[in-house]
């Protein structure tokens, strides 16, 4: 059913244009694989799901500096999704958008990347327990996503310059899905799209609730670093070798029901906002306390709770989150790498 349409020689395996039937879109539907010259049909590879960034393709994303090197000297076949689109999020935002076109985009996006993964491992002989999710920005949010959603598919997941969508406590209803999976977030301390600190909020929160989390801040560096170091992708390489599922994944996934979905909290962005607006209205309406009043960067003192800060710190960057996502949608923030 997936046929290779073009192939780029990288000098070792190959980078191939595929596309397969997409029934529940219509259409078809295109990735991007990279298969090691090393590949043989008796022995299981490893497989990397790779997920791009906003207004990126799978293309784009599989071109990373060092990736394909990584994969070919170490076995690993590489597939980027498309996503249904290049800004449909995989289903982090929530599977219908009345502001999406169409307005079921992310539930399509969610279901691309289940298709491709469920066509390669019909086409090769894919290692179960050793399936990993991958994604740079708007595929860091992505995986995060599909890691809490799905966690008995994948081995480990490596989200790059995440951005942190969830209010607090939904964040932690999603970390609490994932517990079992070992985690690898790496972001640029310099990173002015998808801020820094609700990635260290989201880590430490990993990190207390003893999750296998590995935390990698590029000191100094913005938003597309990732793309552009070929020793990170060693580093993320190394981290895959050190990770594989005790129980073999399932051949058939099945997304949830849209109601399942509601259920598990995936909510649209402007629902969110929404919900932020109401907290802080309701924050507002409170009386003040005595002396002055701490900013919400200052660590919690007077008996203000750990969690509590954390929840207006997480508000304060959804807030500025929201308002660069909002830029972008509508085409008002060009950024200098397609990737985001």
């Amino acid at each position: 059913m997936a046929s290779a349409t073009e192939r780029v020689a990288r000098g070792h395996g190959a980078i191939e244009r595929r596309s397969y039937h997409f029934e529940e879109a219509g259409r078809s539907m295109e990735y991007a694989i990279f298969v090691p010259t090393g590949y043989r049909r008796e022995a299981a590879a490893p497989v990397v799901i790779l997920l791009h960034g906003l207004f990126s393709n799978p293309h784009q994303v599989i071109r990373y500096r060092g990736l394909t090197r990584e994969a070919e000297k170490r076995g690993y076949i590489v597939v980027a999704p498309f996503g249904y689109s290049d800004r449909g999020w995989y289903g982090s935002l929530g599977w219908r958008n009345s502001n999406a076109s169409p307005e079921h985009a992310g539930e399509l996006s969610e279901r691309d990347v289940l298709n491709v993964l469920a066509v390669v491992r019909r086409d090769f002989h894919v290692d179960s327990q050793r399936i990993y999710l991958m994604g740079h920005s708007m595929g860091g949010a992505g995986t995060l996503h599909l890691g809490a959603s799905y966690p008995e598919l994948w081995a480990a997941l490596v989200p790059l310059s995440p951005p942190v969508l969830l209010a607090w406590d939904a964040m932690l209803e999603q970390v609490g899905r994932m517990l079992e999976l070992p985690v690898m977030v790496v972001t640029g301390e310099k990173d002015n799209i998808t801020p820094v600190q609700p990635v260290r909020e989201l880590v430490a929160a990993m990190q207390e609730l003893g999750m296998d989390c590995r935390y990698h801040e590029m000191q100094g560096s913005g938003h597309a670093a990732p793309a552009l170091r070929p020793k990170l992708m060693a580093e993320i390489f190394d981290f895959f070798e050190a990770c594989r599922r005790a129980v073999p994944a399932p051949q058939e996934c099945t997304p949830p029901s849209a109601a399942e979905a509601g259920r598990r909290g995936w909510q649209p962005q402007h629902k969110q906002q929404e919900r932020l607006e109401a907290e802080q209205e309701e924050e507002q309406r409170q009386p003040p306390s005595s002396g002055a009043k701490p900013s919400e960067d200052s660590p919690p003192h007077n008996g203000q709770s750990q969690v509590k800060f954390r929840q207006q710190g997480n508000r304060k960057w959804l807030r500025r989150t929201f308002t660069v996502l909002g830029h972008l949608q509508s085409g008002h923030l060009k950024l200098e790498l397609a990737g985001w």
